[in-house]
């Protein structure tokens, strides 16, 4: 049986397009920094550190895959929204904050929006 040949509109919509997006190498990374910086080097190396690198990480991982299902501005700005008050409000997240430094990982999801074609002026996308 000859194979599908796919349609120029398969992958034509911003969906569909972010869906590449859970291949891509800086994703994959996140995914792996993070599994191996919890599960290995904070048991291992407890330090400021990792508590850096997992925060980073994790803000990467949950804004990349809440772009890809919200669409990137709504996904990353709840991303961003929602690690700030986990990180400042007491109560939120089961512990209060420790260290306000934490918040520097919410920097690298610029990397992910202007990667993304997202300006200022930029349509909101489905």
């Amino acid at each position: 049986m000859p194979r599908k040949k796919a349609d120029a509109r398969d992958l034509t919509s911003p969906f569909d397009r972010r869906w590449r997006w859970l291949a891509h190498p800086i994703f994959l990374a996140s995914v792996a920094t993070l599994a191996i910086n919890d599960h290995v080097l904070k048991g291992h190396y407890p330090s400021w550190w990792t508590g850096k690198l997992s925060d980073i990480a994790g803000v990467v991982v949950v804004g990349m895959l809440a772009a890809v299902l919200l669409g990137v501005r709504r996904g990353l700005l709840l991303t961003g929204t929602g690690f700030v008050l986990l990180k400042t409000i007491s109560g939120v997240g089961g512990k209060p904050v420790l260290d306000a430094t934490d918040l520097v990982a919410v920097v690298f999801l610029i990397p992910i929006a202007s990667c993304s074609g997202l300006s200022i002026g930029a349509e909101m996308d489905p």
